[in-house]
């Protein structure tokens, strides 16, 4: 943590309009309920997902596509701002006495006690978690500052106005593509996986301590540069799905597998050795596993699955 982690969070708090996210909670469970769809209070979290693209789509627009799956249930996670960790964080910082972006970010930060900082919605369709998430625009700001003090034994850099750690933009984009290069982040398929495996580069453990705004900056950089891969990536083995369906098919551990879901994420891990070790979307995976288990039963005729 440091003075411009501070002011960054103060302003974006002073900018925002209020709640935002409490009215959109409110929208989707009255949109939900019209549907017919019980909202239930949990954490989106599963090894295989469909994530939509929340700004392609509206939290209307997930609440719809439960609906017209009718899937019965929706998964609806909340996280409100916890403004005595947020102090607790600061106090332990250790700040000059006198210092006024500390002072100015408390007085924003009372302003946004209780505010909701980021909703999940999700629902389950044939064995798969599809999820939607948005949060704040300073959310990813006070997490940063809530964590940064939660490193071991506490270290915190020296507070400098100049913050000496400040990357610059080459060297934060030559981090961002070395932090997608490694195997364990490629392959990860939640966030939090994901920021685990940047740290294992040096560079990214001590930034993740002295700066979290700015580690989280690099790993959603990382997480650009995946994505755009992956769009290659399926793009170059769409063509082959047959080929990789019946590759699949022939491996004797894939046709000892006696579940979808089991076949899936079979599939998921067998597919990494195509990928570069890219973790691919969920409905790609599922084509190739559901193609290779009609192989195995005679049925090779493929079908284009909808979700």
């Amino acid at each position: 943590m440091n003075l411009e982690d501070l002011a960054d969070a103060a302003a974006a708090l002073r900018k925002s309009d209020g709640d935002a996210l409490k009215t959109l909670v409110s929208q989707v469970m009255e949109n939900a309920s019209q549907l017919g769809l019980r909202t239930l209070p949990a954490r989106v979290d599963s090894d295989i997902v469909v994530t939509f693209d929340a700004e392609a789509m509206t939290a209307q627009d997930v609440v719809a596509a439960a609906g017209a799956v009718k899937a019965g249930l929706l998964y609806l996670n909340r996280d409100l701002v916890d403004r005595e960790s947020v102090e607790t964080a600061v106090e332990g910082a250790g700040l000059p006495d006198t210092c006024p972006e500390r002072d100015q970010f408390l007085q924003a930060l009372r302003r946004a006690e209780g505010w909701t900082s980021l909703v999940e919605l999700g629902f389950a369709h044939q064995g798969v978690l599809h999820v939607w998430e948005t949060a704040a625009p300073w959310h990813f700001l006070l997490d940063a500052i809530t964590t940064a003090g939660q490193g071991a034994g506490r270290y915190l850099p020296p507070v400098s106005y100049q913050d000496p750690d400040r990357l610059s933009p080459e060297d934060s984009e030559a981090l961002a593509q070395r932090v997608a290069a490694l195997p364990e982040f490629r392959r990860a398929g939640r966030r939090a996986d994901r920021n685990t495996a940047a740290e294992q580069l040096p560079e990214m453990a001590e930034l993740s301590v002295k700066s979290g705004w700015q580690a989280g900056s690099v790993v959603r950089r990382a997480e650009e540069l995946l994505r755009t891969e992956l769009v290659t990536c399926i793009g170059a083995l769409k063509p082959r799905t047959a080929e990789l369906a019946a590759l699949l098919a022939a491996d004797p551990a894939f046709r000892q597998v006696s579940t979808a879901l089991a076949r899936q994420r079979f599939a998921d891990e067998w597919l990494l050795a195509h990928s570069d070790g890219l973790r691919l979307e969920s409905w790609f995976v599922k084509e190739i596993a559901v193609q290779a288990h009609r192989a195995v039963k005679g049925d090779p005729a493929g079908q284009q699955l909808v979700l």
